[in-house]
């Protein structure tokens, strides 16, 4: 389909329902929870805390300012040394409130302490209690981290490997997105946006160079993305997502490639335990495409994979739980096994790859100060054979070096924030 007709319907719901929310008689409870930009404390704070935190409640002023930050030592060995002290993130979130209907989002990330970039941008219209509309830069709704990654909200001090080799976190795009509860405890999200750059895939970071996050992102083609989430007890949550759309980006060598995403996760926070699992599967169609594409400036250059990978199962329990700490202080140890596979089908090219899934093992302590305060310490362990996945930035944007690969052990420590 054309992505002018499509993007033409897509502004026009837009337009219409915005009309709809400025003419409404009465006006409506606040949106139905939503991917927030900025995760508010009092997301955080609470017992059994939504994993997809609520847009901030509506304030008597217009103006609604958050944010978060991390910073953190990572120590790589057995076979690339390295050690590093980084300030990874530091989020400053400013969101206007025109009415009741109509809020604007927005969030300007500083990484590393040197790159700036805008992480969200969009307005959103409220069109009833529980339907919600938003236009602009928003995150796209796939997986656990790339929705909420606020450093409160997960236990380890990095990101799950499944969550930046496999999803490409933080990912988002710039497009037209939907949040329904058609019913009580279920939240449909779907976002029609721009499509990946598929020349930009590669071997080693997978879809991360791909994403188009804003700027200058190729839209001949479009891209649809659709979760569902179920919540049938406070606590305990159940989701699926689905991508699809196209990759051909303005190359003509790659007329035919497209991307599948499949995602399912699980997630229970309820009497001081926190489980967590994903699985995520990722689709390249005519994945030859790239590889002869890379190849033919570069003979030596890694074959793409036509599927990529990745699951992890996450245990911890909060030791403090049963002393019902009124300062809301909690110290979760925890465990993670986690698996990620580049090649998990191989493409149809001379030197396809060897499909090997990287194994982990993770195990550490998450230290909540207080609820939007963590003091975080892990240590993984790669169980597998071969080249070990990069870790920690993996950059992503054209033109930049791809990461090296990642030592055998990590030793990390970090302290985080949210506000």
């Amino acid at each position: 389909m054309n992505i002018t007709i499509v993007y033409a319907v897509a502004v026009g719901a837009t337009v219409f329902a915005a009309s709809l929310a400025a003419r409404a008689d009465e006006p409506a409870a606040p949106a139905a929870p939503q991917p927030s930009p900025a995760a508010p404390a009092a997301a955080v704070a609470t017992a059994t805390p939504a994993p997809v935190p609520a847009a901030p409640a509506l304030a008597s002023e217009p103006v609604t300012l958050g944010g978060y930050a991390e910073a953190y030592y990572d120590h790589q060995s057995g076979g690339n040394e390295s050690a590093t002290a980084t300030l990874r993130r530091v989020v400053l979130y400013v969101g206007h409130r025109f009415d009741d209907r109509i809020r604007f989002y927005s969030e300007l990330e500083l990484e590393n302490a040197r790159d700036a970039e805008i992480e969200q941008g969009y307005l959103e219209f409220a069109v009833a209690s529980k339907l919600a509309v938003r236009a602009g830069l928003q995150l796209v709704p796939m997986g656990i981290v790339n929705v909420t990654h606020e450093p409160p909200t997960f236990l380890t001090v990095d990101r799950p490997l499944v969550d930046e080799l496999i999803i490409p976190s933080t990912w988002r795009e710039l497009g037209v997105g939907v949040t329904v509860e058609p019913a009580e405890g279920l939240r449909v999200i779907a976002l029609l946006s721009s499509g990946l750059d598929g020349d930009q895939i590669n071997a080693t970071t997978g879809l991360t160079g791909a994403r188009g996050q804003g700027a200058n992102a190729h839209a001949q083609q479009a891209a649809g993305t659709l979760r569902l989430e179920y919540e049938p007890i406070l606590g305990v949550r159940a989701a699926a997502s689905g991508y699809f759309g196209g990759a051909r980006a303005d190359v003509a060598e790659l007329p035919g490639v497209t991307v599948g995403i499949a995602e399912a996760d699980a997630q229970v926070q309820r009497n001081g335990i926190r489980f967590r699992a994903e699985y995520a599967r990722v689709y390249l169609q005519n994945a030859d495409e790239i590889t002869d594409l890379a190849r033919a400036s570069d003979p030596t250059a890694a074959a793409v994979g036509s599927q990529f990978e990745g699951y992890y199962a996450e245990l911890g329990y909060d030791v403090l739980h049963p002393l019902r700490n009124p300062d809301g202080m909690e110290l979760f140890p925890f465990v993670r096994f986690e698996s990620v596979n580049l090649y998990a089908q191989r493409a149809d090219v001379p030197l396809p790859g060897v499909s090997s899934p990287k194994p982990f093992l993770q195990g550490g302590i998450s230290w909540r100060i207080r609820p939007t305060v963590v003091v975080k310490a892990d240590w993984r362990h790669f169980v597998g054979s071969g080249v070990v996945p990069p870790a920690g930035d993996l950059g992503g944007e054209p033109g930049e070096p791809a990461p090296t690969a990642g030592g055998k052990n990590r030793l990390m420590t970090s302290i985080g924030l949210s506000f």
